[in-house]
């Protein structure tokens, strides 16, 4: 069933992240703190995968359907769509920035030592290519 502007505004917070599902993969997160995101769910070289649209109200019911529609014939009509990732070494020094703020000056130089030790076998690889083996 398709969804209307009038059921996105009425879904409320429940105790655990729901989704209202719409059209072409399509679909509303709420999550408990009552905040709405919009996502697309597709396939992609035999892969599921999920995408963020924006956050609604923000992003309206017709433009997310409209944004889910193009990237759906995207998908169908190019052979890969590849975005460039980011290396991990750059991903991990802007988490480390944006969070330090909030840290002791211990906890700070524990974490930059650990991430030092992260970089010498995953700084030059970009995020998409880290496998879970070499992380746990």
């Amino acid at each position: 069933m398709s969804l209307t502007d009038v059921m996105c505004k009425k879904a409320q917070p429940q105790e655990k992240q729901y989704r209202l599902s719409d059209i072409n993969g399509l679909s509303l997160r709420i999550d408990p703190n009552g905040k709405k995101y919009w996502s697309i769910r597709y396939t992609e070289n035999g892969q599921r995968k999920s995408k963020a649209l924006g956050v609604y109200p923000e992003l309206s019911l017709k433009r997310a359907r409209e944004i889910a529609l193009d990237l759906r014939y995207k998908l169908k009509n190019m052979t890969e769509v590849e975005e460039v990732q980011p290396y991990f070494n750059n991903v991990a020094e802007d988490w480390f920035n944006n969070q330090k703020e909030t840290w002791s000056s211990k906890h700070i130089s524990n974490v930059r030592a650990s991430l030092d030790e992260l970089y010498i076998a995953l700084g030059n690889k970009r995020i998409n290519q880290i496998q879970a083996p070499e992380i746990l």
